[in-house]
């Protein structure tokens, strides 16, 4: 069965609003990292609160050390407050060719980042500026062109060609085309739970491939 984005969206929906707070986390972690499962972006930024009766946050840090990982996909907790958590997921392999890049690395360094421009000093640096609030670079590190990043700032988040993961300033085309496998890859997760699976076997089968 094919699904759209507004029916992958609906039945996402519908599946985990029985879950109870662990399945709950591991379906929120595990649809939005599906792109990055699927090895189609590099790392996914995720926003835990405590606001609602799920104790978002909260379920986070109980859970995390408990969570599925494997060598190329960690996590990286980029801000902890006592009623908020900022989590980057990622495929290591991936981050590090994106932030090494000739042009995005020249961009970063201009930005305050270190010289010595690898994936621990980065994401270090990164923790570091996100205290103070969300720098424009971490589109980056989220896998969004240097034209769309430098796009976005100049114009102010105004003027975009297309707006969909993010704001698109430069060959909407083949952004169209890559937002379109994010939601495939959202749409495998999807199937996949509702052939009976859990997201923490999502999570496993995933892992064991990539």
């Amino acid at each position: 069965m094919r699904l759209g984005a507004d029916g992958i969206n609906l039945w996402y929906r519908q599946i985990i609003g029985d879950y109870q707070p662990s399945d709950y986390l591991l379906s929120i972690i595990a649809y939005h990292s599906a792109p990055v499962l699927e090895g189609e972006k590099p790392s996914v930024l995720l926003n835990f609160s405590n606001k609602g009766t799920r104790k978002l946050s909260d379920a986070w840090v109980k859970k995390r050390e408990q969570l599925p990982t494997a060598r190329n996909f960690r996590y990286f907790e980029l801000m902890r407050a006592p009623e908020r958590t900022v989590v980057l997921f990622y495929q290591p392999s991936l981050l590090q060719e994106v932030i090494r890049e000739e042009s995005a690395a020249h961009f970063l360094r201009s930005c305050g980042y270190r010289k010595e421009l690898t994936l621990e000093t980065a994401l270090s640096d990164l923790q570091t500026k996100y205290q103070v609030g969300c720098p424009h670079e971490i589109g980056i590190f989220l896998g969004i062109p240097l034209p769309d990043v430098l796009g976005f700032i100049r114009n102010r988040g105004k003027k975009a060609l297309v707006s969909g993961c993010w704001k698109v300033y430069h060959d909407p085309a083949s952004k169209l085309a890559l937002f379109s496998r994010y939601q495939e890859a959202k749409g495998c997760f999807v199937k996949y739970i509702m052939a009976g699976n859990g997201p923490e076997d999502y999570l496993l089968h995933k892992m064991a491939v990539i």
